[in-house]
């Protein structure tokens, strides 16, 4: 039971990314999503919260990690409480991964842990 939930929530996050994060959502598809979890027999998270720990999971690695290419896009403000916000100029990259994540870590308080150089 417990690997059919891992399984559709990886469906369910294929979905999210490939049709992008909408506020509203087809009725078919509440529907469908609605059987999937009497079927399974869980509860499953709203499509929000699954993509809001998918997003702070993967900055978390990706700023733990120095050798990732995307690792100095999470720099720390000199109050080392909040990381500074990705100045973008067009909204397509403003709704790209490293700004949305950025706002996600922000918003939820996480910080990277400060690397001296």
């Amino acid at each position: 039971m417990y690997y059919q939930c891992l399984s559709f929530y990886g469906v369910r996050f294929f979905y999210l990314t490939a049709l992008g994060l909408k506020n509203e959502a087809n009725p078919k598809d509440i529907s469908a999503l609605r059987s999937a979890e009497k079927v399974i027999g869980c509860r499953l998270p709203s499509l929000q919260d699954l993509y809001t720990s998918r997003t702070l999971r993967r900055a978390a690695r990706i700023s733990a990690d120095p050798s990732h290419p995307g690792h100095s896009l999470f720099d720390l403000l000199p109050s080392g409480r909040r990381l500074r916000s990705i100045r973008t100029r067009t909204s397509r990259h403003k709704n790209s991964f490293f700004p949305s994540a950025v706002g996600h870590m922000n918003n939820n308080h996480m910080t990277v842990p400060a690397t001296h150089t």
